[in-house]
């Protein structure tokens, strides 16, 4: 009997995801889009007004932003983002951001 319930649950859960999962990785991806949509608007509004490129830490709901310090070991967070959102959709403004953003912290590479 608690082998049939087993079988039972896994085909179940196989009937629930029969694309494979797939809208549950789409539907994630462009939840992470409309958020990146949102961290790369006030980045580059902040570049606009004030001539350079930072990376963010933290963006708040009223789209406050602290920015990461020049030395901290997160720096590359966002760039890496990028990287990856440009990997999983393709998109090349987000390859552009990236090699922006990556090119803006090149020189913590020498930090010792």
């Amino acid at each position: 009997m608690e082998r049939l319930l087993i079988i039972v649950a896994a085909f179940a859960l196989c009937i629930g995801c029969k694309d494979g999962g797939k809208s549950f990785i789409d539907e994630n991806i462009n939840y992470a889009e409309a958020q990146y949509e949102v961290a790369l608007k006030i980045v580059d509004e902040y570049e606009e007004e004030n001539g350079e490129i930072r990376t963010p830490f933290t963006i708040e709901d009223d789209e406050s932003i602290e920015f990461v310090n020049e030395k901290a070991w997160v720096g590359g967070f966002f760039p890496g983002s990028m990287w990856y959102m440009y990997e999983l959709t393709g998109d090349e403004k987000y390859a552009q951001e990236a090699q922006k953003l990556t090119e803006a912290i090149s020189g913590v590479q020498y930090i010792t």
